[in-house]
């Protein structure tokens, strides 16, 4: 019985903890230029000693961003979002042709070239393009010890890979 009230006094310490400090949100939108398609990324920061980073790849999953801004709210962190007029897959248009790729399936050479053959519109000028849109996300991020992919299934049931 009194590990029970060790472990639950942990917990609170660590919530409480969390929680001192959380400064004003800052917002920051980035632009990156996939062939001739600017893409925005909107990063969300709200300091704290959470270290939270969360990455929303699909911008038609409005629960997962709810969930981020409401976990910033409580215990800070960072937020970070592909903004793609509500659609879940990204498209763009390079040297007079139309690719599409889901923007989960770029952060490996293999993920990029599968996605892009998924779409039926592989060729290696957009791997190259779409790496570099990785790229250009990977060094969005704040240093972390954890990065947290946020998803949902539909508007009533949520998830968190």
């Amino acid at each position: 019985m009194p590990y029970i009230f060790i472990f639950f006094g942990f917990i609170w310490c660590l919530v409480s903890c969390a929680q001192k400090g959380i400064g004003e949100r800052e917002i920051n939108s980035h632009v990156h230029t996939i062939g001739q398609t600017k893409v925005e990324v909107t990063v969300i920061s709200q300091s704290s000693s959470s270290g939270f980073v969360f990455i929303k790849h699909h911008d038609n999953e409005s629960t997962a961003e709810e969930t981020a801004l409401n976990v910033l709210d409580e215990y800070g962190g960072t937020f970070i979002q592909i903004e793609n007029k509500e659609r879940r897959n990204i498209t763009f248009k390079l040297e007079g042709r139309e690719y599409k790729f889901d923007p989960n399936r770029i952060f490996s050479e293999a993920g990029i070239e599968a996605t892009l053959r998924e779409f039926r519109n592989y060729s290696s000028t957009a791997v190259r393009e779409v790496s570099k849109f990785a790229e250009f996300l990977l060094e969005l991020l704040p240093e972390s010890d954890m990065v947290i992919a946020l998803h949902n299934n539909s508007n009533d049931h949520y998830n968190l890979p």
